[in-house]
Formats: C-alpha cells, structure tokens, sequence
C-alpha cells in the first residue's frame, strides 16, 4: 500500500451543515427511488452494488440476443428488466422468467447507460448520441418528457439517481438536477467532465467524481459545493459509500482510494499497478471488493485480470483472486450478494462467482464474445448479465415459501420460522438471508441448507414488551412477500375472516387470534359488526390454553357490495377486520335434460351465487337460434339462488346445438342443449294373431312430432307370408301413422316379425294360422 497524500491538492474546506443533514434526513421516508429489485446502476443510491441474496448455481434459466451487452439491466420492483442497447439505441423491458421482450422503444442511436427507475414506474435513461434524457413510462414504453443536456457518454456512464426528495440527477459532463414528474430542471452544477451517477450518501450529500480527476461534495437542494479533492489523473470510475460513510473510487494513476465523507480528507490508497476502471463495490463488513488489472504488484504474474478485496478501514488486501480475461481489460464493477457471493463479468464473456470471505471461486460460465456488463440481483436472486452478444439469465435456488408457528405471540417467547426452497441444489449448500424490520424481533442472519435440502427451521427470539409491537420478517432471494408478525402482552392478537370477501346471505368464518395463550379462566372476546349486513354472535370464548377460537359470521342478501368493520375487544384494547358482503353474482346456467327431440320441452336453471336479495333478480336470457327459445329474462326470488325458465323446442330435419347464454351484472354463463330428431319409440300390431288372408293394422310410434315435410320410416318383414310397404311417412306435427300389413293363406303356423327403423329399430311379431 502506498499514501501518497503529498501528491495530491485537497480543497475539502468546507463541512456539510447540520441544519442541512436534519432536513434531509426528515425526507428519507419520502425516497423516490423504486424499491425492491435493482433501480439503477450499481444498485442502490450508494453505489456500493450490494443487493439481495442469490444462491444462482451457474444454470443458464434463459438467454437472448444482445448486440452490444455491456450494459447492465435495471430491474423493478415487480421483476421486470429494463435494459438499453448502444447498437440499436433502443429501450427494452423484458419479462425476467422468459427473457420475453414486454415493449421496445426506439430513443436515439445509442444508449450507453443502465437506466434508473422510480417509485411510480418512471424509467430514466440517456441517449449519447441525440444528448436526450428521457423519463419513460415503464408499463407501457411511451415517453412522458425529454431534455436536451447536449453531452456524449461513455459506455456504462450517464446513468441517473433519485434523491429523497423525488429529485433525479443525472451527471453528462455537467451535473443536473430534475424534478422527477415534470422534467423541469432545478440547477445545474458545471465543473469537468462528469460521466457517473452520483452517490447519495445517508444525509443526502451528492458525492461524484469528474474525468479531470476531482472528487466533489454537492449539497442536493442548490446545488452548493461543500468540498473538492483532487487527484493527479481522470477518473472513470463512479464513487461507491461504505457503510462507514467512507468513499471509495479507482483511478486512472493506478490506485483505489479512500475519503473522508465528511471531509475529503483522504483515508487511505492502494496501488495496483494499471489503471482502475471500475466502480469498486462495498460489503455490509465494508469489505471493498475492485475488479483490476493486474501484474507483480499484486502477486500475480503473468496473470492480467485479479478481484482484489480490501479491507475499508485501513486500506490492506484480505485477499485476491485471478480470473482469466485475457486479453481484455477490467471494465466492469462486481455486484455482491446478501448472502455472502460476489460476481463479476469479464469482457472475454466470463461471468464468475465467488465466495465473499475467502476468494475462492464458486463457479464461472463462459460464452463465446465481447462484451460482458456488470451483474445485477433478481428479486428471487436470477443473475442477470449480458455476456458475448446475449443477455443472459442465471437461476439457482430461493425462498419458494416461509411458515411461521405463530403470526401472533407473547413477547419473550420464542417462535419457529420455516423456509422451503423452490428446489434442491443436490451439490452446493445454500442459504437464505432474513431480516426483521425491528430490533425487538430478531431472527439469523441466515439460514442454511445442506446440499440436497429443501427446507430448514430459524428461531424468532422477542423481548418482553409492555405494549404490542409490529416487525415484518423478509428473506431473500425470494419472490415472497414479508411476513408480519405482532408481538406484546397476553391479550388480543388479531381478527381475521376466511374467505374475507362472501355473497350476501352465505357465512364466513372469523378467528380471533390471542398474543400468547388464554389464562384459566379463559378470556371473553365482545364482538360488534358495523353494518346490519353482517351478524356475528356477541362474544366469542378463548379456552384456557387456548391461543385462538373460531366464530361464523353470517350475512344477509344484499343488492349492492357492503364492506362490514367488525370490531373484536378485549379489555380496553379492539382490534378490527374488514368483511365484504357482495351481491350474490350470476354462478351458472344448465338445462335438463340437455338432448331433446324437437318440439319437446326442457326445463333451465340459473344458479346465483348465494340468495337473491329484497325484490329478486332478474337474470337477461338468450339463445343462439329458434330452434330453442326461451323467455327474455327470469327472476330469482328474494332469498332463493335459482330460478327455472322454460325451454322451448321446435321439431327439425336434422340435428342442432344451442347455446343458451344468462346474463346479470356483466357476468355471463352459457351451456348448450341439443335439438335432435324424432326416432321410432314402438310398432304395435292390432290384432297381433290373423288367420291367413286376412289383414292386421301396425301403427308406428315416435319420440316426438315429425318435423315439415314428415318424416319417412322404413318397414320391413321377415316372412312373405305378411307383406308391408317399403316405407310409410308420419305426416308433419304427428308423432304417428297406421298402416295394414296383408297376409297369405299358410299349411303351418308362422311367426313374421314386422320392423320399423328410423335412427332405431322397433319390432312387432304377428302370428299367422
């Protein structure tokens, strides 16, 4: 290590006002920038590219072509990527499960920037070659304002931040300052050429260094310089805060620094013997972790690409670790995980991962071709990095589900949390980070699974508490949302309804939920509903030892929605819960039987969600064709939840299906009836025994009326002793017709079997003496 403090010209004259800090600080809740995902380069206002855990193994989840790929994705707070091209000099936002482009928009030449997004969606890039920075709508692509700054970028430079106040800053040569909604520009600071975004440090002092060499300190509201320091080269790379509040930043003469925020003062250099390009990232421990070019000035010969991680006290390397990038130069900054990885992408197409304690390299992935962005966390920990010519995507193992024993609990005791994997790593072991939003919860800093492991427990350790005190648990890499715990005295916990939303006149099932258990005597819980929609029994008992009990809450049919506060109290605390009670809502619509011949009647049904409120409700009608008519509407009594309409049938030549429709509210059900022809239902004979000679009248049946024109059935005999015509026509609207059937003097008695078949056979048998 080398102090080379004697070289350098430090102007830091100036401290950040404290009446400034405490108005800053009073914004913090307000921050504009989105939350969740990755917003912006280098991942959050520090610019220290920390960002959730990701257990990615190196599987490759999707991959798609990229041009030009050296720049790094920003990702939303729903998952969805948003990375521009400086081939194409377009903006894409792409689906992270598929890799899937949602909508492109064309800006400019090209977009050399990773763009920023805000809390309400807004997308933020600039396009060098036009000097255009643009605010984007992220849902749809469309373009909500542009300005011309008038400035060329370099590659990866250019890109934008968001300050507590919803101010976006975006530094091309000059550093300016935008109202966020409006794109009206609220100051500008001019010095050398600027290129990375700023830094945003916890009291809200912008932080950022020019290409001449000189790292300022800029008060966020007007744009005042606090301090200045200088260096005797340019600087290309952006300036990252540790969690001491100390800057870190490369340097083209070779070395990685370390300044006072406060101050500028310097804290330390380290020399590395090539220049240093990329933004160095910045662990929880303060771990400072650069991507260099190397050679014996750090070990390694003729090794050319190192990861090099410095302690952010005092400047000394904990470790370092070759990658082989020749012939390439370091460009890109490394991106650290919650849980312990670091990964960086080489311009030679190498994405690696390594461990953050020691250096060793967990694995690395090559694809063929120039260049490589700097990686960027997924919510459910995907790596997402451009390599070669593709944008590519990186799975491994999450956070599928978290469990707890109890949401509700007794200070002092202790709970069980359980996480469940979406899948197995059967080689590595995994792990997932937790955190508890309050201090007075506390959870690990982690939970392990051992290769092959798909689930593992973690205590929640409280502290006794006089009043009930709220905490969300969180665990990353995971698509899940936080889990709310309340924890307090003994006494009421929580109210909840399953399902919370019912139709008027069904029920719901309420719980109540204790903080800890009830005592011997048990508690009695009074309960009060805010609307006549909704009862509830009046008071509700815990058992002794009991931490919950259960009670219906019953509706009554309602002809509009309602939503219903009911109020649970124990003692002098009340807790409340919403349930909603909805117009019963149309279910379905059937009809039996759902084959008819034409001309007979079928009987239809509407099914309502739950019972009809005062007055009824009537339900719109309809059918496809007449061959089946029904009337225009039928009503559901008051208190019933089905209706019965008539189907009407007409008799037809051939066979058709219906589509019967009913309608209420907008929601529509169909189902269909079948309008089919008449076939034979009988053939009698009268009288069924003849002497020879003498004749017997046969009279053909059908299952309905024949449609217009009859209906032609065929006759047959098996003896020519009895003689029938071939065929004989039913005449149209009767269901019927009589014919004789001749026969001959016979020696011997004979039997002769007399059919009639019209889409099935019927038979009579006539005997002969």
């Amino acid at each position: 290590m080398r102090d080379v403090n004697s070289r350098f010209i430090c102007s830091a004259t100036f401290r950040i006002p404290v009446v400034v800090t405490a108005i800053l600080l009073s914004l913090a809740s307000q921050a504009q920038l989105a939350s969740g995902g990755w917003p912006k380069v280098y991942g959050n206002l520090a610019n220290d590219g920390q960002g959730g855990g990701s257990n990615a193994d190196g599987t490759v989840k999707w991959s798609i072509n990229n041009p030009i790929s050296e720049l790094s994705a920003a990702i939303g707070p729903d998952g969805t990527l948003y990375v521009g091209s400086s081939f194409l000099g377009n903006l894409s936002a792409i689906d992270p499960a598929t890799g899937a482009v949602k909508w492109t928009t064309y800006l400019g030449y090209a977009i050399k920037c990773t763009p920023t997004i805000g809390a309400d969606g807004t997308v933020y890039v600039f396009d060098t070659f036009t000097g255009n920075f643009h605010a984007i709508d992220g849902k749809t692509g469309v373009q909500n304002w542009q300005y011309q700054v008038g400035q060329f970028g370099l590659p990866g430079s250019c890109s934008a931040t968001i300050g507590a106040d919803g101010t976006v800053y975006v530094s091309c040569g000059t550093l300016y300052a935008f109202d966020g909604p409006s794109g009206t520009v609220k100051w500008t600071f001019k010095a050398n050429s600027f290129n990375n975004p700023p830094a945003i440090g916890s009291n809200g002092t912008l932080y950022l260094a020019s290409q001449t060499g000189t790292v300022y300190a800029i008060e966020p509201t007007t744009g005042t310089q606090f301090w200045s320091y200088d260096v005797p080269s340019g600087i290309q790379s952006g300036i990252a805060i540790g969690p001491d509040e100390s800057l870190y930043f490369g340097c083209n003469d070779n070395n990685v620094y370390s300044l006072k925020s406060s101050t500028g003062k310097l804290n330390w250099t380290f020399a590395i013997g090539f220049p240093v390009y990329p933004t160095p990232a910045v662990g929880p421990d303060n771990t400072v972790y650069v991507n260099v070019n190397c050679d014996k000035t750090v070990n390694f010969e003729p090794v050319d690409l190192a990861l090099l991680a410095l302690d952010g006290a005092t400047g000394t390397m904990k470790w370092e670790t070759p990658m082989n990038g020749v012939p390439y130069s370091a460009q890109t900054s490394p991106t650290i995980s919650s849980n312990g990885n670091v990964y960086v992408g080489l311009d030679n197409g190498t994405l690696y991962a390594f461990d953050a304690v020691t250096g060793a390299v967990k694995w690395n992935y090559y694809n063929y071709g120039y260049p490589a962005s700097t990686p960027v966390i997924g919510l459910d920990g995907t790596i997402y990095v451009g390599l070669g010519q593709s944008l590519m995507a990186f799975g491994g193992v999450y956070a599928g589900a978290m469990s707890l024993t109890s949401n509700a609990f007794e200070g002092g005791s202790q709970v069980t949390g359980t996480i469940t994997l979406n899948k197995a790593d059967p080689r590595n072991k995994s792990s997932v980070t937790l955190t508890s939003s309050n201090p007075e919860v506390q959870v690990p800093d982690s939970v392990s699974f051992a290769a092959g492991d798909t689930t593992a427990t973690f205590p929640i350790i409280t502290s006794l508490s006089t009043s009930p005190i709220q905490a969300t648990i969180t665990a990353s890499p995971s698509v899940l949302q936080p889990i709310t715990v309340l924890v307090g005295p003994p006494g009421l916990g929580s109210i909840s309804f399953s399902p919370d939303a019912v139709s008027g006149g069904t029920s719901a099932t309420g719980t109540i939920s204790l903080i800890g258990v009830a005592p011997k005597a048990g508690y009695v819980v009074h309960l009060k509903s805010s609307i006549t929609s909704v009862e509830t029994p009046p008071t509700v008992t815990i058992p002794a030892g009991k931490s919950s009990a259960t009670f219906a809450a019953k509706t009554i049919a309602v002809a509009s929605e309602k939503t219903d506060a009911v109020t649970a109290k124990l003692g002098t605390v009340s807790i409340t819960a919403v349930l909603t009670v909805k117009p019963p809502a149309l279910k379905e619509v059937s009809v039996n039987p759902s084959s008819v011949v034409g001309g007979d009647p079928c009987v239809g049904t509407v099914t309502l969600s739950g019972p009809a409120p005062a007055g009824g409700l009537k339900v719109k009608l309809t059918s496809t064709h007449a061959n089946a008519t029904v009337a225009a509407s039928v009503v559901v009594a008051a208190g019933k939840s089905t209706a019965t309409f008539a189907v009407k049938t007409v008799p037809l030549n051939g066979v058709v299906t219906d589509t019967l429709t009913a309608e209420l509210n907008g929601i529509i059900e169909t189902t269909t009836v079948t309008v089919d022809l008449p076939f034979v239902a009988s053939i009698k004979l009268s009288p069924t025994t003849v002497a020879g000679g003498r004749t017997s009248l046969a009279t053909v049946m059908l299952t309905g009326e024949a449609p217009k024109g009859g209906m032609p059935v065929a006759i047959t005999s098996s003896s020519t002793d009895a003689s029938v015509p071939a065929t004989v026509t039913i005449p149209a609207g009767k269901t019927s017709v009589t014919f004789t059937v001749k026969t001959t003097k016979v020696d011997v008695k004979t039997k002769a079997t007399i059919t009639a078949n019209l889409g099935v056979s019927k038979t009579a048998v006539l005997t002969i003496n």
